[in-house]
């Protein structure tokens, strides 16, 4: 690093372009402890970033311009403006610490508020589209339904559940059985034991990969096709998708956009909260309890299902 920052000293940024820049700044994240499905995203915004403002010299671009592209790109793409909003500001930092610029014009862009359009998931919804799975789809998207809402996993996460992943630990004076999550965002190593029950369900963890190895058992990954391969990530979204259309029609779920697979999640979390379970966060892999709170949220679900909030 410190060779990297003599080089850099020696440039005249002034006159350089902030596509330059990027490439150095590029550099500097691929140095750092970054895991690497965070590093993709980032390198894909600095991507869009440099395609818009690449051929401008990095003392040329404005507080305005970045304003207005941002305000573009988030009347189509809300979340990715947040995203790029959030780069913008962490590149222009940089290039005032390595003596590119005297100031960041990303400090003075206020960060537009952005309304979810996706919508919650209920329990209702959900065993709806389980049994349209079990009647009328391939035994792996049923198992990959129930592993979803009992694990309250990535879809990534589960893709990769193998059998020789449950083993035996240590837990207080007894042995228990444990399926091992090595969360693939996050880098978390979770054990989830199979006496992890739901009550909603009247199901264990147990009972799932049992379920599973019924119908996947020649294969060492739980959620599998027929010739033992699991599915790939796209036609595990996509055969929710189908499932969910089999089961709830679209317009149910106007004016917002219907929910995809990574909505069992939520509903795992909120399931398990309902049920008085206290480490949901640790189940979810969460470091902030602000992240939590946020798959928590039903978005109104409940109220405009009639609904109550009881307080106990």
């Amino acid at each position: 690093m410190g060779l990297l920052h003599t080089i850099i000293s020696k440039l005249l940024p002034s006159t350089h372009t902030l596509g330059e820049w990027l490439d150095i700044y590029s550099e500097l994240l691929r140095r750092r402890d970054i895991q690497a499905k965070t590093l993709d995203n980032r390198l894909n915004y600095i991507r869009k970033i440099r395609a818009e403002f690449g051929n401008t010299r990095i003392q040329d671009v404005s507080a305005r311009s970045l304003a207005i592209w941002l305000e573009t790109v988030g009347k189509v793409h809300p979340f990715l403006a947040k995203k790029l909003y959030v780069e913008l500001k962490a590149i222009f930092r940089a290039a005032m610490v390595y003596g590119w610029i005297a100031r960041n014009p990303a400090d003075l862009l206020t960060p537009s508020r952005v309304t979810v359009a996706r919508s919650r998931l209920s329990m209702e919804q959900f065993l709806c589209i389980l049994d349209y799975a079990k009647r009328s789809m391939p035994p792996w998207v049923s198992a990959m339904l129930l592993l979803a809402i009992m694990t309250g996993q990535r879809r990534q996460d589960i893709h990769a559940m193998q059998y020789q992943d449950v083993w035996y630990e240590s837990s207080g004076n007894r042995y228990r059985r444990y399926l091992h999550v090595r969360q693939g965002k996050t880098g978390r190593r979770l054990a989830i034991p199979l006496a992890w029950r739901s009550s909603t369900l009247c199901m264990t963890l147990h009972d799932v990969i049992e379920y599973c190895r019924a119908f996947c058992g020649k294969s060492q990954y739980l959620v599998a096709k027929t010739n033992g391969l699991p599915p790939a990530l796209s036609y595990m979204s996509y055969s929710f998708q189908v499932a969910r259309r089999g089961a709830v029609p679209d317009a149910l779920f106007l004016p917002k956009s219907p929910p995809s697979l990574h909505e069992c999640r939520s509903l795992s979390a909120r399931m398990f909260y309902t049920e008085g379970k206290t480490n949901v966060r640790q189940l979810l892999g969460h470091s902030s309890p602000s992240m939590t709170d946020a798959y928590l949220n039903d978005r109104g679900l409940r109220a405009r299902a009639g609904g109550w909030e009881l307080i106990e």
